[in-house]
């Protein structure tokens, strides 16, 4: 596409700003432009290519010092360098079978913007899933009993735990429940419903399913795998580890897994410690439902004063 070609002008060095703006711009396109609406492709795909000439960049930078002995910060990207020269770091051991095609500076820095664009743009729609969910549950859309012998979760109990967390009180017990919380919440919510993938070898089948050819697209709807379960719309907080899948599994589990749980769950306890936590109703000209909790009007920014102990829990702040 002609207008995402980039100038030499067009190669900057990007402030926070600037480079939240190419994450949010390249996710809008890769993962929520369905339409392939052309304004959100255009501006999605020279977002990508900014941030993809600002890595290249980086990491020639970072190979030059690391080459001459500078000073180098331990991230992501000088331990991928250090890796792609055949060196370990202070750190990481380099792992002895790895194929230096995988460490080339285009594959440093495809792996470095796929991380920042999924930790930053997916993490925000996450968290509103699952404060969505908890609201959900407290409107009593979830079930919260049955015949089972389950620990099925509730509201009450989420915003005791948040409450016990920001007064100190079993902290660590505390948010170890609230990672449960985190998991259920998700997977009524899931932030995706399906991946697409191709199949890597002729005739393989799915279940039962005819013969799969080699390069054919696969819709893996892990969303649909997460409700194949016991009592699939109940609120249920020890539910095996194998049925929640929002980070897939295997060799393809996304990093994400060692991250946004920890961030999702102090969002929880930030928003889980307002009173009267809720939904806004929709404001004129919105197409759809805004998953957004708020509290007399301010949203998350009010939690996080919260989190900062800027305010009591237990009660309203405005």
């Amino acid at each position: 596409i002609a207008e995402t070609a980039l100038k030499a002008s067009d190669g900057v060095i990007p402030d926070e700003r600037l480079m939240y703006l190419w994450i949010k711009s390249a996710f809008r396109h890769f993962f929520n432009n369905v339409q392939k609406d052309p304004a959100v492709m255009v501006e999605g795909l020279r977002a990508c290519r900014q941030l993809l000439a600002y890595l290249l960049r980086e990491i020639g930078i970072q190979r030059e010092r690391i080459l001459y002995g500078g000073p180098v910060d331990d991230t992501m990207l000088t331990r991928l360098v250090h890796f792609q020269l055949g060196r370990s770091t202070p750190s990481v051991q380099r792992p002895a079978d790895l194929d230096p095609r995988l460490v080339s500076d285009l594959r440093i820095a495809e792996n470095v913007m796929g991380t920042i664009v999924g930790a930053v743009a997916g993490q925000e729609e996450a968290t509103c899933r699952v404060i969505d969910s908890l609201v959900r549950l407290r409107e009593g859309e979830f079930h919260t009993s049955g015949a089972g012998t389950y620990r099925y979760g509730s509201f009450t109990e989420a915003r005791e735990l948040a409450v016990n967390v920001l007064s100190g009180s079993n902290a660590r017990q505390c948010r170890n429940d609230l990672y449960k919380y985190f998991l259920e919440a998700l997977r009524l919510q899931p932030q995706g419903e399906v991946l697409l993938r191709r199949c890597v070898r002729e005739g393989s089948r799915i279940a039962d399913s005819r013969p799969i050819a080699a390069g054919a697209p696969v819709f893996v709807a892990h969303g649909w795998a997460m409700r194949e379960v016991p009592e699939p719309d109940a609120f249920i907080l020890d539910r095996a580890r194998e049925n929640y899948l929002q980070y897939g599994w295997g060799r393809h589990t996304c990093l994400g897994q060692y991250v946004s749980p920890v961030i999702i769950v102090e969002s929880m306890i930030a928003l889980l410690g307002l009173q009267d936590l809720s939904r806004p109703e929709p404001r004129p000209g919105h197409r759809h439902h805004p998953r957004v909790a708020q509290s007399h009007g301010t949203g998350l920014r009010v939690g996080v004063a919260v989190l900062d102990g800027a305010g009591d829990p237990a009660l309203p702040i405005e």
